[in-house]
């Protein structure tokens, strides 16, 4: 089987790994499963160091996470609050998930940031429990 797909077979393959991947985290974090969430940077090609997104403020957000299909690629996950605009519970690393969780009632959102140059997909996703 050859490894060099076209892009569009690349893509589906990517999201079909990354939803056995989310399934597989959220089977591990019931709370996570069971409490209200979405993906707010879904299927993203990254292409470019500092490319960033950001979920909606609220207070209930909890749990934070930027999942690549393979580890390899410096990420970093934050919270930021909406009074300051200081980031919180921040995780750099180049691990295949990269979570951080803020237990605070503070109105924020999640934040996160690519830190490599090199090209990815990836998808960053914010949950409340």
């Amino acid at each position: 089987m050859s490894h060099h797909l076209e892009p569009s077979r690349r893509a589906d393959a990517f999201r079909r790994a990354l939803l056995v991947g989310v399934l597989a985290l959220a089977l591990l974090l019931p709370g996570v499963a069971a409490g209200a969430g979405y993906a707010y940077a879904q299927d993203w090609y990254w292409t470019w160091s500092g490319k960033s997104a950001g979920s909606s403020f609220s207070s209930v957000w909890k749990h934070n996470w930027f999942i690549k299909k393979y580890p390899g690629y410096e990420t970093t996950v934050t919270f930021i609050d909406n009074t300051s605009y200081g980031w919180h519970a921040t995780v750099r690393n180049d691990w295949q998930t990269t979570p951080t969780t803020w237990n605070s009632s503070a109105v924020k959102k999640a934040h996160c940031r690519s830190n490599t140059s090199l090209e990815f997909f990836g998808t960053c996703a914010v949950a409340s429990n």
